[in-house]
C-alpha cells in the first residue's frame, strides 16, 4: 500500500503546486496500476474534480464512470454536479 500511498501523494501535490495534467497523469497511474485499492475511489474522485479544468469533457465521462461504479460514493453529488447542465 506505500506505492499506493506515494502515488497518490505524488498526485496531491502536483495539485498543490498548480500541475493539474501531471496530478490527472499520476492518479490515471494509480488507477491502472492498484484497480483494486483502496485508494481507487478517492483517486476517481480527485481525477474528475481536476479534469474540470484541464479536460471537462473527460471529466464528465469519468464522473459518469464514477456513479455507475460508487453509486452513493462520498463525492456523488460533485460528480451529479460536474453532469448538470
Amino acid at each position: 500500500i506505500s506505492a499506493q500511498n506515494d502515488l497518490f501523494a505524488d498526485a496531491m501535490t502536483a495539485k498543490r503546486s498548480g500541475d493539474k495534467r501531471r496530478a490527472v497523469d499520476t492518479l490515471d497511474e494509480l488507477i491502472a496500476k492498484y484497480p483494486r485499492g483502496p485508494l481507487v475511489e478517492s483517486a476517481e474522485a480527485e481525477r474528475f474534480r481536476l479534469l474540470r479544468d484541464v479536460d471537462p469533457a473527460r471529466a464528465s465521462a469519468e464522473a459518469s464512470a464514477y456513479l455507475r461504479r460508487y453509486p452513493k460514493g462520498f463525492a456523488r453529488d460533485e460528480a451529479q454536479a460536474i453532469l448538470s447542465p
